[in-house]
């Protein structure tokens, strides 16, 4: 190691900087991170979560079932995409989307019946 660091001084100093570079920018995301803020109350959302479980089983589509349960269960798009090998972001929140408007065409012939 002691030879590497004579022969290849920058190198040591500019791998030193990077590690401090990674804690300072880590300690940072730490302090400046906050959980997402929900309008709901309490009842309000926890209504909410059980009535999407209840549907969850009438999701033909394995992909779409995965995609909304790991939402539900508070995963990113971005972590859901990967989960699901999706080939974007947009593909997880298109699919969502289709979820949503179905689901509120089919409570909304629900009503009218």
């Amino acid at each position: 190691m002691g030879a590497c660091a004579y022969d290849f001084p920058n190198e040591f100093r500019r791998h030193r900087a990077s590690e401090a570079r990674q804690h300072r920018a880590l300690r940072r995301e730490k302090e400046l991170y906050s959980p997402p803020v929900s309008t709901l109350d309490v009842a309000q959302e926890v209504l909410g979560n059980l009535s999407v479980l209840d549907e969850l089983g009438e999701i033909n589509d394995p992909r779409v079932q995965a995609v909304v349960a790991l939402t539900l269960d508070g995963y990113s798009q971005g972590e859901i995409r990967e989960l699901v090998d999706a080939t974007t972001v947009r593909a997880v929140e298109g699919s969502l989307y289709r979820w949503r408007t179905e689901a509120k065409q089919k409570r909304r012939g629900d009503r009218d019946d």
